[in-house]
């Protein structure tokens, strides 16, 4: 915290994490929301925006929000276990919750291996995904900026 209020004015937000390999109580929770105390206390020091991970119901996240707890939720293996989470969720849906057991997608990233989902067996095959499909191709900015 008092390098947050240090730094307050050099920077737009902070994003917290939830953990690494020797603090795996936090990578691995048992349960929502575990860093929502951790941003309430935050947002009592400082006055820009903070962004709270491991938030994979979306009726915990629209209320962290509206109590003040946090401004904003990251989603990130609740993306990976269901790419149309905000969606269903703006439209009162359930998405594919993500059941945090780290085989396909913390697991293979560190030896290069490619990420997979063991509750959305499409991950790592969108290109085989019609949805996914560009209708056009990518055009290449970098190139038409290069020639003027």
């Amino acid at each position: 915290m008092e390098i947050c209020k240090d730094v307050e004015n050099l920077i737009d937000y902070v994003h917290l994490t939830d953990g690494c390999y020797e603090a795996l109580k936090y990578m691995e929770p048992d349960e929502d929301g575990t860093m929502l105390k951790y941003a309430a206390n935050l947002k009592k020091v400082i006055k820009i925006p903070v962004i709270t991970p491991s938030i994979h119901n979306p009726d915990t996240a629209a209320q962290a929000i509206e109590d003040g707890k946090t401004d904003m939720v990251s989603l990130g293996r609740p993306l990976i276990a269901d790419p149309e989470w905000p969606n269903k969720a703006a439209e009162g849906k359930s998405p594919v919750k993500c059941i945090r057991c780290n085989i396909g997608c913390l697991s293979r990233v560190p030896p290069g291996l490619a990420l997979r989902c063991i509750v959305n067996p499409g991950v790592g095959q969108e290109q085989y995904v019609a949805k996914y499909r560009r209708t056009e191709p990518f055009k290449n900015y970098w190139l038409e900026l290069k020639q003027g």
